[in-house]
């Protein structure tokens, strides 16, 4: 099939989808409001502008296909690319930065890699003058024209190197440097930026996929590139490896953040799922660890150095570090999103599609507006700031820009409708009381089980509406049962006695849960039990923010086992909406229905910023005293497991 042109599409259909990653990189000169890759034209993740508002007013929308790539902007034009399904095409639009009018648009056939996430584009246009480049996930390169879409050539980069794509595909985007286009297909080579024919390829294979690499060293000829297997640091023009530090300790590492120069010779990296941060001092022919972290574990969008400070989102909390590796703040509830900065703010997109503005200091993280700018979808995109007009993009491929250039109604000072005074703040015991009442989870409490039975979906790993039944008994104890997809028989089981927490799972094997599993278990062991005043230590109502397109209290709490949670009531209905906390699941319920003694939700949705695994719970039934404790008898091999960690803890109890 030969490339085509497409129309934007302009209406975003909401689907739960999840993401991977966005990467960027460099060209030697561009406009100053210009934003012509992912961290912008010095790879910083910091635009230029001062001039801008802390409020915006919303200019245009547009969908623009499944994916993750930010856009890109220079001289009035804005390039961004996405997946669509039913045409099995992704598309690379130009559009008009300022009213989202499309103005040409290329597409070719590609296939969606939607393997644990929805799929979709992955990378981030690179605008080099007059020519635009796009990496695709399979390994072509395309270098097209910028003002008129034309191509100029396309390039199987990954079968000219001899590397197999892989399941999530190829992430990193092109960084032009001088004639030299870099890119990074498992193993790193340097192209023609003219036509596309190869100067050098690295001859080891340390799987560099996601991570874009970075430019630097005082006359920008050495190249830092982050892999699965670690850093390394490569000449530029010829390739040659100076030095390597390996950076994997676990099966579920995905380094995909760009490494970060936070002085001349000094690298950082990190990583999330249990690895951490590091930084580096490259010597010349080695590099050399400085000190090692766990302060900062980023996932796919990295980490932004102003002013010897690194601001980004350790796992699903928002932090400060110092160069040090010392936390400075940390801000939960806002999920796993990302962020930029721009005149000494930071432009923060949360994992709800809220727009956050806040000074960027070490002091404390003090909002100055929160606009809910996009709903649906995942966040892991940065928000770009381009001549006064802020995009931000979800994994749905709604893309949007806010109008935040300059103007006496939007300054710093005006009022916020988002921050009441704190003296109408609603106690927080009221409103969880309020909650409890209309839902009667008291009345609840006193039954012996309340079961649940409904359609699961997963569609990332290809549950589409199958049966799932969950349990809930006074005894506090919680099961669950969800149908395996149609090309699958059999059933997933979790059960929870009160104590142990245990997967029956006829396809991967039974376990004992653990860790965050059996945390996220423990906290659904009893119907009710996130709205239990019992279980806190403090409650705090914060003040009204917007959560899953809802106006809310958001009231933060800390539980007696020392975690912490934020828990959001509709302001109308005085409904719970959901909650989040740092070892949770973040969870959003709506479709409030009546059964038995109260209303209760029928549609529960939760993501885990672990893994970006979306899941959705549709109920269809509630049945009352259906089930019993005989239900949670341990199979033997759950049994011997059970026996195994307690013998293991009492060993490592004995004196020596």
């Amino acid at each position: 099939m030969s490339p085509s042109l497409t129309r934007c599409r302009r209406s975003a259909v909401p689907r739960q989808i999840v993401a991977l990653a966005v990467a960027a990189l460099v060209v030697e000169w561009v406009h100053a409001s210009d934003w012509n890759q992912f961290r912008g034209p010095e790879q910083t993740g910091i635009s230029t502008e001062t001039d801008w508002a802390v409020h915006g007013t919303r200019t245009w929308t547009s969908n623009v296909g499944l994916g993750y790539g930010c856009p890109s902007i220079a001289e009035g034009r804005l390039f961004v690319s996405g997946h669509f399904v039913e045409e099995e095409l992704d598309t690379l639009f130009c559009l008009d930065a300022s009213t989202g009018e499309e103005l040409w648009s290329y597409s070719y056939p590609i296939e969606i890699y939607n393997m644990d996430h929805s799929g979709g584009a992955l990378t981030t246009p690179t605008i080099d003058g007059d020519l635009v480049y796009l990496h695709d996930r399979e390994g072509t390169l395309h270098c097209l024209e910028s003002r008129t879409g034309k191509r100029r050539w396309s390039k199987p980069i990954n079968e000219e190197l001899g590397v197999q794509n892989k399941p999530y595909g190829f992430a990193a985007s092109p960084v032009v440097m001088g004639d030299l286009i870099i890119l990074c297909q498992s193993r790193v080579v340097a192209l023609d930026k003219q036509d596309g024919s190869q100067r050098w390829a690295s001859a080891e294979d340390r799987h560099a996929m996601y991570s874009t690499p970075t430019v630097f060293g005082s006359n920008r000829d050495l190249l830092a590139v982050f892999s699965q297997s670690g850093l390394s640091v490569r000449e530029l023009a010829n390739g040659t490896e100076l030095a390597f530090h390996p950076w994997r300790k676990g099966r579920g590492a995905v380094n995909a953040a760009t490494p970060l120069v936070t002085r001349g010779d000094h690298l950082f990296i990190s990583s999330a799922y249990d690895h951490g941060c590091t930084l580096l001092q490259f010597t010349g022919n080695s590099l050399e660890p400085i000190w090692e972290r766990r302060t900062m574990r980023t996932k796919m969008a990295g980490c932004v150095l102003h002013d010897g400070l690194l601001y980004g989102f350790d796992e699903s909390m928002l932090k400060c570090v110092d160069l040090q590796g010392e936390e400075r703040w940390r801000v939960r509830g806002l999920g796993n999103g990302a962020l930029s900065i721009a005149g000494n703010r930071m432009l923060v997109l949360t994992s709800r599609g809220e727009l956050i503005v806040a000074p960027a200091t070490s002091e404390r993280f003090d909002e100055q507006s929160r606009q809910q700018v996009l709903s649906g979808g995942t966040y892991w995109t940065a928000p770009v700031l381009a001549d006064g007009r802020v995009y931000c993009r979800n994994s749905l491929g709604d893309l949007t820009c806010w109008d935040h250039r300059s103007r006496s109604s939007q300054t710093a000072g005006s009022s916020d409708p988002s921050h009441p005074n704190p003296k109408s703040f609603p106690p927080a015991s009221t409103l969880l009381a309020a909650h409890r009442k209309q839902t009667g989870a008291d009345d609840y409490a006193a039954r012996k089980a309340v079961s649940f039975l409904g359609q699961f979906e997963m569609r990332s790993v290809g549950f589409t509406g199958e049966r799932f039944r969950i349990d809930h008994l006074a005894t506090g104890q919680w099961h669950e049962m969800i149908e395996a997809p149609g090309f699958r028989e059999g059933e997933i089981h979790k059960y929870f006695d009160g104590e142990h927490g245990w997967e029956i799972n006829p396809f991967r094997g039974n376990k004992l849960l653990e860790g965050n599993a059996l945390r996220e278990i423990q906290g659904r062991g009893s119907l009710g039990s996130v709205t239990d005043v019992a279980r806190y230590e403090s409650l705090n109502t914060q003040g009204v923010v917007d959560f899953a397109d809802h106006r809310c209290w958001q009231v933060e709490g800390l539980t007696r086992e020392g975690s912490e949670r934020n828990l959001y009531f509709d302001v109308v209905t005085g409904l719970l909406r959901g909650h989040d906390a740092e070892h949770e699941t973040l969870t959003i319920l709506g479709d409030y229905r009546p059964f038995g003694d109260g209303r209760l939700p029928t549609r529960r949705y939760i993501f885990d910023p672990e893994t970006g695994i979306e899941s959705v719970y549709r109920t269809d039934e509630v049945v009352f005293d259906d089930v019993g404790p005989t239900l949670f008898t341990m199979p033997d091999e759950i049994r011997s497991l059970v026996q195994e960690a307690a013998d293991s803890t009492s060993s490592s109890h004995e004196p020596r």
